[in-house]
C-alpha cells in the first residue's frame, strides 16, 4: 500500500504538472474529473490487492506456526473463509473510504480551483494548490488503509488458527498485542492491562472487548478489534 501510494503521488504530480500548461480555468475544471477517476481506480486496485494479501498471508502464517499438525502447509481456504474475505472487501470503514475517495477528491480539487479564481491566482499557482490537496487526500486514504489492513490480517490469522483447532481437536488461547504508546487510546490501554498473561479462549476474549468497548462507547468490529483507529494484533498463546 505504501509503495502504491508513493507511485500514485508521483503520477498525480506528473498529471498536474501538465495542467500548468492550460490557458483557461474551464480547461482545469474539465480535466479534474478524469484525474480523480484515474487516481481512485488505481488506489482501489492497490487496496484490494493488499486486503487479499493480508488476509491470505494471515491465514497461512497462523496455521503454519502451529506445531503438531501433520501437514504443516496451510490447506486451501474453505468457501466460508473466502466469504469473509469478500465481506472485508465490500463493507466497513476501508470500503467506505476508498469508495468515497473519487467524489471527495473531485469536490476538493474543484473547490481549490474556485478559491483560486476568487483570489485571482494564476493557473500555475492553482495547480500547485491542487497538488497539495491531491497528495493530502491520498495520504488520508493510505493511513486508513494501513490501520484497516491490520484488522484484515487479524481476521485471516483467526481463520488459520480456527482451521488448526479443528485439525487438532482442541481450543487455543489467544491474546491481543496492543501497541501501548502515546497514540494508544484509553480503551486499548485498559485492554492491555486486563489481558491475562496466559491468554483467553476466543469467546472470553470477545466478551472482554465488548465490555471495554461498551464502557468507552465503541463497537467491536470483527473478532479482534475494539474499533478501527488503533494497532492491535491477534496472537495465539502457546
Amino acid at each position: 500500500m505504501e509503495s502504491a501510494a508513493r507511485e500514485l503521488r508521483g503520477v498525480l504530480v506528473q498529471e498536474l504538472t501538465q495542467l500548468e500548461k492550460v490557458r483557461t480555468y474551464d480547461e482545469l475544471r474539465t480535466q479534474v474529473n478524469d484525474i480523480a477517476v484515474m487516481l481512485a481506480k488505481r488506489m482501489r486496485d492497490a487496496i484490494l490487492d493488499d486486503i487479499d494479501f493480508a488476509y491470505r498471508n494471515g491465514y497461512r502464517s497462523a496455521y503454519e506456526e502451529i506445531k503438531g499438525i501433520s501437514k504443516a502447509k496451510a490447506p486451501d481456504m474453505m468457501p466460508e473463509d473466502l466469504d469473509v474475505l469478500v465481506l472485508l472487501k465490500n463493507e466497513g470503514a476501508l470500503y467506505n473510504a476508498y469508495n468515497q475517495f473519487q467524489s471527495i477528491l473531485t469536490d476538493k480539487l474543484n473547490q481549490t480551483i474556485m478559491a483560486g479564481i476568487a483570489e485571482g491566482s494564476s493557473i500555475p499557482t492553482i495547480v500547485q494548490n491542487m497538488r497539495q490537496v491531491g497528495i493530502g487526500e491520498t495520504y488520508k486514504l493510505t493511513r486508513i488503509a494501513r490501520t484497516e489492513i491490520t484488522q484484515i490480517a487479524n481476521e485471516g490469522r483467526l481463520r488459520g488458527y480456527q482451521r488448526a483447532e479443528g485439525r487438532m481437536k482442541m481450543q487455543f488461547k489467544y491474546s491481543l498485542s496492543v501497541a501501548n504508546d502515546a497514540r494508544a487510546c484509553d480503551a486499548h490501554k485498559e485492554l492491555a492491562r486486563r489481558m491475562p498473561s496466559g491468554g483467553m479462549y476466543l469467546g472470553d476474549l470477545i466478551m472482554l472487548q465488548q465490555e471495554i468497548g461498551s464502557k468507552y462507547r465503541m463497537n467491536l468490529r470483527g473478532h479482534s478489534l475494539l474499533h478501527p483507529n488503533q494497532r492491535t494484533s491477534l496472537v495465539r498463546i502457546v
